[in-house]
């Protein structure tokens, strides 16, 4: 441990109130380390487990474990039935023992109500394993609803609780004793054993949910913890992995923060507590990780003197995990000992944050209407989500459903893949190029055995590189490289979704189909965009960047004299989708940009397709920065870098189509360009403008009609010089971001 000491001193570079170890230091810090020579039972399906006894709703599951016959060494397993069971439960000399229930944690129940400044009658026990003989109070300890005072125990698919403070946060008051000073104390669990082994297990209370005492090893995995005060807290060696933390709000007045973890290691002892791969989320206000638990050392104040080497000095590493932004720094200890990076053994490697920006809400633009755009804000702590890979993503996708959520993005996932991994077996690309040739198959659509095989290639592909995301979800960025590559994000009919600080990369078309009718010499049409609205409905998007990443279409062979285009759009609105508003994103580096409705023949578009775009910026595009059909559509505020002589060229910036109503307000455009250039007509009829510069001078645009509408929201735009100097630089992704170059 000195040398853990030692690398929380090196440099002014850590933090002294929020100590972050080097990779060096956290080492040192594993499972392995906290486990030993312990290995826990593998997990499996609950449902075939064996059951020596089982516990039937209505019967007391202390009672059940008083009737099992004596310990022969060999491990029991006690299957618990769905139910509520009222009481305390002492776990002692069973020997080796599985208790545990089939379903989800929920189902199974264990809860008790006392609380540490309960009174009780001094010859009375206050909890079977914990009697306190002699004490008027139950006490902290003798709260417990359920105490393990064993070795080799396992807890599987339960709820344990105390509900002793639920009045409180229910608004009823605190019971006699307790109080916000003290006597609140409310234990769930109780562990004073080694090889303590918890998975799947609800842990819930308020002040002091889970007392892991002892020096034994306990190790807590994929479970819920809750609490609001010290709420894990003991001398043992805790592992808590893949597992979700919860400060919960409500009990405590207004003023008193909350306090997490509070360890009592002895100060010999190497190992306390280590969080790994979880998470932590906050209910409310801003409680701190946590502090020191000396114990048995009276307050300062009270003449109490806190000794190195020999009073307790808690330990604790939280790594690998994605933590709440509104959980504050480590305080002072229970004795109020100062927290101090010199002395004391609490530190964090490797975490990620969870931004206030996952909780916000669509606060401008179309996404404002209709009940607004609220995305996952609203999610239960246990549907908040860290995500590192698509398998991560869909089983997250497939779990929550349509419930609010936030799925941060800890990664840049992957979505495509080569083209064998999709070709059919019939496909031949230099056959397919033979084939149709225009020389040889001349101005017709292909058809024929070689198209029918690139169609089923192509949907094949389509299949495998794109992911689906539902109603009620806030994606959002919490790493510089989070976003997706190479594939499709699809919105389709869903509604109430928020996407932020994302990079949506390189949608590549391994099987781009030949158009020899599309305009007068025919095309290669691809059929994937980055990120594609297809009949969404309240949709925010925002300080995102869409590109086609490393494979840009200029660099594609010329066939049939055309270039293999293998990108369609990079942000794509139709199919009806409507109240939609994109802000604060880059788009770079593409040919056909934004499409907002798909085609003239879609009339049923008519009055949805309502889109706000505000404050992006387009740079190195050819064209539809957007093009409109039936939409009312609102461009504030926008940076626009034409660039004729780059890789793309430039042909337009906005295409006005068919019935679109498009509104533009200070917006700046530069580059060699004409105002002309600026604007395609493509049987649109209706723009308006004001305020708006092309290279700093005023344009002043003609069209047949005025856009006609007035937004049904507040968004003023700011002077377009001002405001593209601040698109300039904060466009794009912008949280855990690294430094970019600017355009």
């Amino acid at each position: 441990m000195k040398a853990w000491l030692l690398g929380l001193m090196l440099g002014s570079a850590i933090a002294q109130d929020r100590p972050q170890l080097a990779p060096e230091q956290a080492a040192a810090f594993t499972r392995e380390a906290w486990l030993g020579d312990w290995v826990p039972e593998p997990d499996g399906d609950r449902s075939r487990w064996p059951a020596d006894a089982v516990v039937r709703n209505g019967q007391s599951v202390q009672a059940v474990l008083a009737a099992l016959p004596a310990a022969s060494g060999q491990r029991r397993y006690l299957r618990i039935e769905p139910g509520v069971y009222r009481g305390p439960v002492c776990i002692r000399g069973l020997g080796p023992i599985t208790i545990y229930g089939v379903g989800s944690p929920e189902a199974v129940k264990l809860v008790d109500g006392r609380y540490a400044a309960q009174p009780k009658a001094a010859d009375a026990p206050a909890q079977p394993c914990v009697p306190t003989l002699g004490a008027t109070t139950v006490g902290t300890a003798g709260s417990s609803s359920v105490v393990i005072a064993q070795d080799d125990v396992r807890l599987a698919g339960l709820t344990i609780a105390n509900d002793a403070m639920d009045g409180v946060r229910d608004g009823r008051g605190y019971p006699a004793g307790a109080g916000e000073s003290g006597g609140a104390q409310a234990v769930a669990l109780l562990t004073r054993g080694d090889r303590i082994q918890l998975d799947d297990v609800s842990l819930l209370g308020h002040q002091d949910s889970f007392y892991a005492d002892g020096n034994g090893r306990v190790r807590v995995a994929n479970s819920r913890i809750a609490g609001d005060v010290d709420f894990i807290f003991g001398a043992a060696r805790l592992l808590i992995e893949h597992s979700l933390i919860v400060s919960r709000a409500g009990r405590r007045a207004p003023g008193e923060a909350g306090i997490g973890i509070a360890p009592s290691t002895p100060p010999g002892q190497p190992q306390g507590f280590l969080i790994s791969n979880s998470r932590w989320i906050v209910e409310g206000g801003t409680p701190s990780l946590g502090r020191a638990w000396d114990a048995g050392v009276k307050k300062h104040e009270a003449g109490g003197q806190w000794i190195p080497g020999q009073s307790p000095n808690g330990q604790a590493l939280i790594r690998d995990s994605l933590l709440d932004a509104r959980l504050r720094p480590w305080v002072t200890s229970t004795a109020r000992r100062p927290f101090d990076a010199k002395s004391n053994r609490l530190a964090e490697f490797n975490n990620l944050q969870l931004p206030a920006a996952a909780f916000e809400t669509a606060s401008t633009g179309w996404a404002t209407q209709d009940g607004g755009t609220s995305g996952g804000a609203n999610a239960a702590p246990d549907a908040i989500r860290l995500i590192r890979d698509r398998a991560q993503l869909e089983a997250a996708i497939r779990e929550l459903g349509d419930r609010p959520k936030i799925l941060a993005i800890a990664a840049r996932i992957e979505l495509g893949g080569p083209a064998e991994a999709f070709r059919d077996p019939a496909y031949d690309q230099a056959a397919y190029e033979a084939a149709y040739d225009p020389k040889v198959w001349g101005r017709r659509k292909p058809e024929g055995p070689m198209e029918e095989a690139r169609e089923r290639s192509s949907k094949a592909q389509a299949k495998a590189i794109t992911v689906r995301i539902p109603s009620n979800t806030s994606l959002i960025g919490v790493t510089p490289d989070a976003g997706f590559h190479g594939g499709m994000v699809l919105l389709s009919q869903v509604e109430n979704v928020i996407v932020r600080h994302l990079r949506f990369s390189d949608a590549y078309d391994q099987f781009t189909a030949w158009d020899p009718l599309d305009g007068e010499a025919g095309e290669w049409n691809a059929d994937y965009d980055t990120l594609s609205l297809r009949g969404a409905r309240r949709v925010w998007v925002d300080h995102c960047a869409f590109d086609d990443g490393d494979r840009p279409d200029h660099g594609e062979r010329l066939v049939f004299g055309r270039r293999q285009q293998r990108h369609d759009g990079l942000l794509d609105i139709t199919n009806g989708a409507d109240l939609v508003t994109v802000s604060w994103s880059r788009f770079s580096g593409h040919d056909k940009t934004m499409l907002i409705g798909g085609s003239d023949k879609h009339v049923g578009d008519a009055g949805k397709l309502r889109v706000t775009l505000h404050h992006n910026l387009w740079v190195d595009i050819r064209e539809r920065a957007p093009r409109v059909r039936f939409g009312q559509v609102h461009l504030v505020n926008n940076l626009y870098l034409a660039r004729p002589d780059g890789p793309y060229g430039f042909s337009y910036a906005i295409g006005l189509g068919l019935q679109s109503a498009v509104l533009s307000e200070a917006n700046a455009f530069e580059g060699p360009v004409q105002p002309t250039q600026l604007l395609r007509w493509l049987k649109g009829e209706r723009f308006s403008d004001q305020g708006s510069l092309l290279n700093g001078q005023p344009l002043q645009f003609s069209a047949p009609q005025p856009a006609g509408w007035s937004p049904p929201y507040r968004l003023p735009p700011e002077p377009a010089a001002s405001a593209a100097a601040r698109v300039r630089v904060a466009a794009g992704p912008t949280i855990a971001a690294e430094p970019e170059r600017q355009p």
